[in-house]
């Protein structure tokens, strides 16, 4: 019963979200291009890897450290709106590596 609950809500959060989701991909290319997404494996739980996609918020061209400080010149316009929003994550997908 649980399962069909979280199922029927994601779902419905999922299809609300939707327009939300297309301006603000449509916004990043129009603010800075393509690609829209930037992709990143990570480790959670268990050091168990996967891949998480967010709305690109860096130059797509961007080079130097890994860690963003403020004021980052490599931030878009748009971005940083994003960034403080938080409304630069996407999704994250596991998958299991062997």
């Amino acid at each position: 019963m649980k399962r069909l609950f979280d199922i029927a809500v994601s779902a419905a959060v999922l299809l609300l979200g939707m327009p939300l989701l297309i301006v603000i991909g449509a916004l990043v290319w129009i603010d800075s291009g393509r690609p829209v997404f930037f992709s990143q494996e990570r480790a959670g739980r268990g050091f168990k890897r996967f891949r998480i996609w967010k709305f690109r918020s860096m130059r797509a061209d961007a080079s130097g450290p890994r860690v963003t400080v403020a004021g980052d010149s490599r931030v878009t316009r748009l971005g940083a709106i994003l960034r403080a929003a938080k409304l630069e994550i996407g999704r994250a997908s596991c998958r299991e590596r062997v």
